[in-house]
């Protein structure tokens, strides 16, 4: 196992110049778009270098994950899935909770724990499954998978018995070929998660409900 950290700031941060430079310098790769990311590994040869510098500054999102090698994934009594792939949010974005997706019917106004979904996502963004990607999340939407037709081909040919739902297009409301939503039937009440992944745990003021927040998430007092 080895960890993955992964930091964005902003280009108009009065540090952003000094972190360039070093990445230039140093020949570490990274992605410069409406944000500029750094992705590095705790195995790479320049870690230590990179750690000490961007430990001086705060960063818009700094994010750790564990990076599991095969066989430790084959052996693993459980496992994970969620997407690196993002695209567009729920629609529409002042009301998809609102009787639309979900209802509000029973769950709480303030974290809104215990939302139930009604109808099927709408979004007006369609995901490009180039690059080996068949998974993908909405952004806001923390608990929901969507996947390709390749991934669903993939999970009836190996005997993984998923149900799906379907995404349509908001503007016209038509069910969009080649995008499927996973359909969770059922909830268990979680795995433990250990200090090394969580940094707390908070409760609703309102429920009561308790939330994990996983390191590299923000706390927002709820």
């Amino acid at each position: 196992m080895k960890l993955k950290y992964r930091y964005v700031f902003s280009k108009d941060e009065n540090f952003s110049n000094d972190i360039i430079n070093f990445l230039d310098k140093n020949s570490i790769k990274y992605k410069v778009g409406y944000f500029i990311t750094v992705e590095f590994c705790d195995s790479d040869p320049y870690f230590d270098k990179v750690q000490q510098l961007f430990n001086k500054y705060k960063f818009i999102v700094n994010e750790v994950s564990k990076v599991y090698s095969e066989k430790e994934l084959y052996n693993a009594e459980w496992l994970r899935v969620r997407s690196v792939y993002r695209l567009g949010y729920p629609q529409p974005e002042n009301g998809y909770a609102s009787n639309i997706t979900y209802t509000r019917n029973g769950n709480c106004n303030k974290c809104e724990y215990g939302l139930t979904q009604i109808d099927s996502f709408y979004i007006n963004k369609i995901p490009d499954w180039k690059d080996n990607r068949n998974f993908y999340q909405l952004y806001w939407i923390e608990d929901e998978i969507f996947l390709s037709d390749f991934a669903v081909y993939v999970f009836k040919n190996n005997d993984i018995m998923v149900e799906y739902l379907p995404v349509k297009r908001y503007k016209n409301n038509e069910i969009i070929d080649g995008v499927r939503q996973v359909k969770i039937k059922t909830l268990d009440k979680g795995l433990f998660l250990s200090e090394e992944d969580t940094k707390g745990r908070i409760n609703c003021s309102v429920c009561g409900s308790e939330f994990n927040i996983l390191k590299g998430e923000t706390i927002l007092k709820i």
